[in-house]
């Protein structure tokens, strides 16, 4: 993982958007397209933003799976590794 994405990581924006994907994922969705609704104040839209680009961040749009992902592999890494660092996805519809 690199550093930009380590940093990106622990913005308020994104902890917001891993938070939801992390959610998603373990209540059982396989989060390959769709959109990820979640509250951001201006500055953690810039975050997000940040990764996502600009033409993003300038809507009222929620964070499109496809981007994030597309975005994140640009990087060198992939959603599911991210939320791995925070630990084991869970199967919470199996427990």
């Amino acid at each position: 993982m690199t550093t930009a994405i380590d940093g990106w990581a622990t913005t308020a924006g994104a902890h917001k958007v891993l938070v939801e994907a992390r959610r998603r994922i373990e209540g059982g969705s396989q989060l390959v397209r769709g959109t990820l609704r979640v509250e951001l104040s201006p500055a953690e839209r810039r975050q997000v933003g940040d990764l996502l680009g600009v033409a993003w961040e300038a809507s009222d749009r929620g964070v499109p799976v496809s981007t994030l992902h597309t975005a994140l592999e640009a990087r060198g890494t992939s959603l599911r590794s991210l939320l791995e660092r925070e630990g084991p996805l869970r199967d919470l519809s199996a427990e």
